[in-house]
């Protein structure tokens, strides 16, 4: 494996998973175990693909005692994480889960505004992260912006890497993705819901906003449709579905994240795959829903191992369609 992934993450969070035997809503509950985690989606991505055996850095803007605490547990993980101060208080993450009903309930806080000397300090760290790419890695830029942001600022990674010749991944929602597709990325992954928002448009076909986004500027589009699978419309057109059996009780934290580490993981030589920018797309697509779909068996998001990706392969189905 000679190249390297890259996470670029402006909205990360405290993650915390809390297992109950029983939730009740407007009592008192107790938790029977606590995990927390550094999460928000790249530093999802980055946990998911090290599971893999992908070499990892993250580049991640945090702020306040929530910051710190996301300073702490990364480094406790082993995470490889430059740090940039955010000027602003991290958001946390809970994630409640009943074990008497399987049940999952999350609350998430929304991201919290920035002041406007957080950017070109972040602006100035990509730069840096950047320098060293070559055409033998991968940048994943993924999570919200935000506000205090300027518009172009998902647009602004994007087209840095783009520079350095590095395959491109963007996993993201809100109005800066629309920045981000036109600046070209190898891959877009959205659901079903946040294609409709980046297409701008409302026709429920999601191969129609998929085409949309891909004229707009991205290579290949991915759109999610919760249990449902996926579609993947490729660089050439071409069309290909993803569709497996239901996983029983399924605990979907993370596995969109989860996803995106899967795709660059095989573009970067996991599970003995060649590295290349010409790997396979069904591969690609394959592996990255075994990941996807081995992280909805485990409550915390990327906690997944490489025995369970391969056991997963085998279930996950591909169907080429007709243009």
């Amino acid at each position: 494996m000679t190249g390297s992934l890259v996470c670029v993450s402006l909205a990360p969070s405290l993650d915390r998973y809390l297992r109950l035997p029983g939730l009740t809503v407007g009592a008192v509950n107790r938790p029977s175990a606590v995990v927390e985690r550094a999460g928000g989606k790249g530093l999802n991505v980055a946990r998911t693909a090290r599971a893999l055996g992908v070499p990892v850095r993250s580049l991640v803007l945090a702020g306040g005692g929530t910051g710190e605490r996301l300073r702490r547990l990364a480094g406790a993980e082993g995470l490889a994480v430059t740090w940039v101060d955010g000027g602003a208080e991290t958001r946390q993450c809970s994630c409640l889960l009943d074990e008497t009903t399987g049940e999952l309930t999350e609350v998430y806080e929304p991201v919290r505004p920035v002041p406007a000397p957080a950017w070109p300090r972040f602006a100035d760290a990509v730069e840096d992260a950047f320098a060293a790419l070559t055409r033998d890695d991968v940048v994943v830029v993924s999570g919200r912006v935000p506000a205090g942001m300027p518009a172009d600022a998902l647009a602004f990674a994007v087209g840095r890497a783009r520079s350095a010749g590095a395959e491109v991944l963007v996993d993201s929602d809100g109005p800066h993705v629309r920045g981000a597709v036109e600046a070209g990325p190898d891959l877009l992954k959205v659901n079903h819901a946040e294609a409709a928002r980046a297409a701008g448009h409302a026709d429920p076909d999601p191969w129609a906003a998929a085409g949309a986004l891909r004229r707009a500027g991205a290579r290949s589009v991915v759109v999610t449709l919760g249990g449902q699978g996926a579609i993947c419309l490729g660089p050439d057109g071409e069309r290909l579905t993803v569709s497996h059996a239901p996983v029983p009780a399924p605990l979907p934290v993370g596995s969109g994240d989860a996803f995106i580490g899967g795709w660059a993981a095989a573009r970067l030589g996991a599970f003995g795959r060649e590295p290349a920018r010409s790997a396979n797309l069904t591969d690609r697509l394959r592996l990255a829903a075994a990941v996807a779909r081995a992280n909805t068996r485990v409550l915390e998001a990327g906690d997944v191992t490489a025995d369970a990706v391969a056991h997963e392969l085998g279930e996950v189905r591909l169907t080429r369609c007709a243009d």
